[in-house]
């Protein structure tokens, strides 16, 4: 079975000059009404992980041939100068998850953000400024204890361009193009699964199933009674709290993108979260890994470096059947559809 092949070219290059870009892949009819949807790259850094995962899924034999009423799209890379310049945030500095908000209306105002601002977005690596920064953070986390101060920092702020968790000050590239994917490739769907791939929290190695939402709908229940104790919600707003290890105070997430982007589809939207290895006791030592999150002026300062860079890698590479398996793949797999 052939897969629909589509290209949507970032308007900025690549580290070495290459041309970068968001693939996408059909597999089935444009009309059909039963979808899904699998997207890597949401967080630049954590592209390689969703990349092997949907190439991965794409090469298991059963897929060659769906029925006519069951199509798969699979979005490869939709931050792919994050990927390229291994950063979890896209070229603006903004993490994709702060930015689906509804731009008509005012922004989220994130009041506490604004005094640890100087403590996490520090101009020198080392020297007086990050002394002082340091000393801040200390002096917070005393203050507020880890989880106060994480609940504020990873909620999202729009004011700072140059902080930490900048949710952007309008829809970005990446924004506009998964709902010009959505648009063209989903809008006859009734009944939409979508996996948002990432890494970072959890145990090592175990790609735990989320749902993430800013108010109860009915894909969540739908999502219970495929994936049953499987699967954890995660209900989002102010004071919100998840020991799951993503942040329940944020909003913008490409989840409640995805059910906007179809309306006429009852939407459970799911995030794959594969745990890497263990965090930094604290945030005095930041680098550019996977999982991690990078203070805007360590971003400036290493985007340069000589670090190992990614690839582009591309639909057109894959293989139908050829793939190694996958624990997220694995778990994609599980979908029977229920009506």
């Amino acid at each position: 079975m052939g897969a629909e092949l589509s290209e949507y070219v970032h308007p900025l290059n690549g580290p070495d000059g290459e041309t970068l870009a968001t693939d996408v892949a059909l597999l089935g009819r444009r009309d059909a009404r039963k979808l899904i949807v699998v997207i890597s790259g949401t967080h630049g850094v954590e592209g390689p992980f969703g990349s092997t995962c949907q190439t991965a899924w794409l090469g298991q034999k059963n897929l060659r041939r769906l029925p006519d009423d069951i199509a798969i799209l699979a979005i490869h890379l939709i931050n792919p100068w994050g990927t390229a310049w291994l950063r979890r945030v896209n070229e603006d500095n903004v993490d994709l998850n702060r930015n689906f908000i509804d731009w008509s209306a005012s922004a989220p105002v994130n009041n506490g953000y604004a005094g640890l601002h100087d403590a996490v977005a520090y101009r020198e690596w080392e020297g007086p400024d990050r002394i002082a920064a340091d000393e801040k953070l200390a002096a917070a986390r005393k203050r507020l204890g880890h989880a106060g101060l994480a609940a504020i920092i990873e909620a999202g702020q729009y004011e700072f361009a140059d902080g930490m968790f900048y949710g952007g000050g309008g829809p970005v590239w990446s924004n506009r193009t998964l709902n010009e994917i959505l648009k063209t490739f989903a809008a006859k769907a009734r009944q939409a699964i979508v996996f948002d791939l990432h890494t970072g929290a959890g145990p090592y190695g175990y790609p735990a199933l989320l749902s993430v939402a800013s108010s109860e709908h009915a894909g969540l229940a739908w999502g219970k009674s495929i994936f049953g104790p499987a699967l954890t919600t995660v209900l989002t707003g102010p004071g919100a709290k998840t020991g799951t290890g993503i942040a329940a105070t944020a909003t913008g997430y490409v989840s409640d993108a995805v059910r906007k982007a179809m309306p006429n589809a009852r939407v459970l939207p799911l995030v794959v979260e594969c745990g890497t290895l263990e965090g930094l006791p604290s945030w005095k030592r930041c680098r550019p890994t996977t999982g991690c999150i990078c203070s805007a002026s360590s971003i400036r300062r290493s985007a340069s470096g000589s670090g190992r860079r990614c690839a582009r890698p591309s639909f057109r590479m894959i293989r139908i059947g050829s793939a190694p398996a996958c624990p997220a793949a694995c778990a994609i797999s599980t979908v029977r559809w229920r009506t």
